[in-house]
C-alpha cells in the first residue's frame, strides 16, 4: 500500500465532452496531523452499572478544516479515505475489512486532491471500485457519507457516487449518494427498495457546480431520515425499520451502480462512511468539519449488558490522520424488580377520627414474591371531601421522599418561560440520610400536575448540601409556583439533565466550581449544548479555589439578548 505525503499545490482542469484530467503540480513532505484526545467528561470504565455513556472528544488542528468522529462499538461498517491506496485495492479503514477492487481502469493514478487529503477520479464511463458486501445487514438504523464533486455536467442522468443494489436502476436501491437526471441535484437516499420511501425521498434540490466539493450524509434513525449538505439539514422523510429492505445479494459500487451497467459517476469521491447506526446533527457538523468548535461530544443511550469498545478518529485537510486508543467498557446492569402488587389495602379500621391521636389498622396481601413494602398514604378531612388516593399523590413510588418547594411570586417581576433557578441546601440531614452520596437521584416534579419532570443539573452535591439548577416551564409574576423535590431511591438512574437545563438562549455556562486547574484546554466546563470550554491561563488550583462552594466566583451565565 502507498502512504501519499504530498500536497497538491495547484492542479489544473482540462474539460472536454468526454473526460478530465489533472495535471498536479506537487510539493513533497511529510503531512502534519492534527491532535485529537479525549476529555472529560467521558467516562473511561473499565466496569459501569449505568445504561447510557458520555463521550468527549477534543480535536486541534490550528485554524485548518478537520473531520472528527467516533466509531462507538465498530458500527462504522465501512471506511474508504483514499489516503492508502494500491495498485488494485482500496483499503476498507475500519474494523470490517470491505476491500474494495478497481475495475475498468481505475487505479492509484487517479487520486486528486479533497477537502481532507486525497480523493478517488472517476471517469464517468468504465471506471468504478466494487465494495461488496459492504452495508450488507438488515439495519434498524443507518447513516450513510461522502465528500463529492461532480467533474462536468456530461453525462446528464442519475450518476451515484455510492450506490447498494441488486439491478441496475436507483429506483429499488439500498441506499445512494449521487446526482439526479438533468438537473444534477445532490440526492442522499436510504430505503429506496422499501415500500415506503422512494428513490427520490433524499432529493436536496441543491444543484452540484462542477469542481466544487459537497459533504453529503444521510442520517437514519429507525423513524426518520435526514440529508444533510456541508453540516445543514436539507430534507427529511419517514424510514421504518419494518420498511427498510436490504437484499442480501446487492453489490456496494463506488462510482457507479450494481454489475457496472449504468448511472457512472464523473468526479471526485473521499471519505466514504457506511454506519449502522443514525449520527447527530452534531456528530455531522463535526464530520464536515470540526475546527469550527474543536470538540465532538455524544451521550450514548439505552445500552444493554454487555461489552463495548470506541476509539475517535480526525483527518485535516492535508490528509493528516490522528486516532485515539481503543477504549473498552462492560455494562452490568443491576437488576430491577418491577413486578407489581396485584391487590388492594383493605381492612381499614378507621373511617371516622374526631380526635387525636389518629390510629388507623390495615392489611395488605399479595400472592406474588418479593414483596417490598405496603405504605398507606392518609389526609386528615371532613366529611363529603374526596380522598387523594396514594398512587395519584406521590409522583413515583421509587422514591421515599420528598420536600415541597415553593417560588415565591413577589419576587417575579414578569412572567418567565424556560427560566432556571438555584434551588439551595445547607447540610440537610434528610438529604443527608436518604439521597444517595452523589445526589443522582434527585429530581424535580411540578406540583400542579405532580407528572412533569422538569430538566435539571446538579451543580455540585456533597453531604446534604446542594446546588442544583432546575428549569422551570413558567414562572409567573402574580402566582405561587410549587415544585416537589424528590429523593431517597436507591436503584434510581441518574435522574438529571444537564443540556435539557440550558435552553438554546445560553451561548455558554461556566459554574467555575472546578477543583483541579491545570491550565489545559477545556478545563473550565460549559454546561449549555453549545460545549463552549473554557481554558485557564497562568492559574494554579490554590489561587482558583475560595471557601465555599458558591463563594469560589459568581456564576457566568452567557444569553443571547441579556
Amino acid at each position: 500500500m502507498e502512504k501519499r505525503v504530498a500536497i497538491f499545490i495547484f492542479f489544473l482542469f482540462v474539460f472536454n465532452a468526454l473526460s478530465v484530467f489533472f495535471i498536479p503540480i506537487v510539493h513533497s513532505g511529510a503531512v502534519p496531523s492534527p491532535t485529537i484526545s479525549f476529555t472529560e467528561p467521558t467516562d473511561v470504565y473499565i466496569e459501569t452499572n449505568i445504561s447510557h455513556l458520555v463521550v468527549n472528544v477534543s480535536v486541534t488542528n490550528g485554524s485548518n478544516p478537520v473531520s472528527t468522529f467516533i466509531d462507538w462499538n465498530k458500527s462504522l461498517v465501512a471506511y474508504y479515505n483514499f489516503e492508502e491506496v494500491g495498485a488494485s485495492t482500496i483499503s476498507d479503514n475500519s474494523t470490517h475489512s470491505y476491500t474494495g477492487t478497481y475495475t475498468g481502469g481505475i487505479g492509484d493514478y487517479d487520486v486528486i486532491p479533497s477537502p481532507r487529503g486525497f480523493g478517488m477520479h472517476f471517469n464517468g464511463t468504465s471506471d468504478y471500485i466494487n465494495c461488496g458486501l459492504a452495508g450488507s445487514e438488515h439495519y434498524t438504523e443507518m447513516t450513510i457519507e461522502a465528500w463529492i464533486m461532480m467533474s462536468s455536467t456530461t453525462p446528464s442522468g442519475w450518476r451515484t457516487a455510492l450506490h447498494r443494489n441488486d439491478g441496475t436502476t436507483v429506483g429499488s436501491s439500498v441506499f445512494f449518494i449521487g446526482l439526479e437526471s438533468g438537473t444534477h441535484n445532490i440526492v442522499a437516499t436510504i430505503g429506496a427498495g422499501s415500500t415506503g420511501p422512494t428513490y427520490t425521498s433524499g432529493r436536496t434540490g441543491v444543484p452540484a457546480v462542477p469542481g466544487v466539493w459537497y459533504h453529503v450524509v444521510n442520517s437514519w434513525d429507525g423513524t426518520t431520515a435526514r440529508v444533510y449538505i456541508n453540516g445543514t439539514e436539507m430534507v427529511s422523510y419517514a424510514l421504518t425499520s419494518t420498511n427498510f429492505v436490504s437484499k442480501p445479494g446487492a453489490v456496494t459500487m463506488l462510482g457507479t451502480s450494481y454489475s457496472a451497467s449504468g448511472y457512472s459517476f464523473h468526479g471526485g469521491v473521499d471519505e466514504v462512511r457506511i454506519w449502522n447506526r443514525s449520527l447527530s446533527h452534531d456528530e455531522i457538523n463535526a464530520s464536515h468539519n470540526s475546527t469550527v468548535k474543536n470538540y465532538l461530544n455524544r451521550n450514548f443511550t439505552d445500552l444493554e449488558n454487555g461489552n463495548r469498545s470506541y476509539y475517535a478518529h480526525a483527518i485535516n485537510d492535508g490528509g493528516g490522520e490522528a486516532t485515539t486508543g481503543t477504549q473498552y467498557v462492560n455494562v452490568t446492569l443491576p437488576y430491577v424488580d418491577d413486578w407489581k402488587p396485584f391487590s388492594r389495602v383493605d381492612n381499614i379500621t378507621t373511617y371516622e377520627q374526631n380526635s387525636a391521636p389518629i390510629t388507623i389498622t390495615a392489611t395488605a396481601n399479595d400472592t406474588g414474591e418479593g414483596v417490598k413494602n405496603v405504605t398507606l398514604y392518609y389526609r386528615h378531612s371532613i366529611d363529603n371531601l374526596t380522598w387523594a388516593g396514594g398512587e395519584s399523590n406521590w409522583w413515583n413510588t421509587d422514591w421515599d421522599y420528598r420536600k415541597l418547594i415553593t417560588i415565591d411570586s413577589s419576587q417575579i417581576t414578569d412572567t418567565l418561560t424556560n427560566f432556571p433557578i438555584l434551588v439551595h441546601t445547607d447540610g440537610d440531614t434528610s438529604l443527608l440520610d436518604n439521597a444517595l452520596a452523589n445526589g443522582s437521584d434527585i429530581t424535580f416534579i411540578d406540583w400542579d400536575d405532580n407528572t412533569t419532570q422538569f430538566n435539571h443539573e446538579i451543580e455540585s452535591y456533597y453531604t446534604g448540601t446542594l446546588n442544583a439548577w432546575v428549569n422551570i416551564t413558567t414562572l409567573y409574576h402574580n402566582k405561587d409556583k410549587k415544585l416537589w423535590m424528590y429523593y431517597g431511591n436507591t436503584s434510581s438512574l441518574p435522574q438529571e439533565n444537564v443540556f435539557g437545563t440550558w435552553d438554546g438562549d445560553f451561548s455558554q455556562v461556566l459554574h467555575l466550581n472546578e477543583t483541579d486547574i491545570d491550565n489545559g484546554i477545556g478545563d473550565i466546563k460549559d454546561s449549555s449544548n453549545r460545549f463552549i470550554n473554557a481554558t485557564t491561563k497562568n492559574m494554579q488550583t490554590d489561587e482558583y479555589k475560595n471557601n465555599g462552594q458558591r463563594r469560589r466566583c459568581r456564576e457566568l451565565l452567557s444569553r443571547k439578548g441579556r
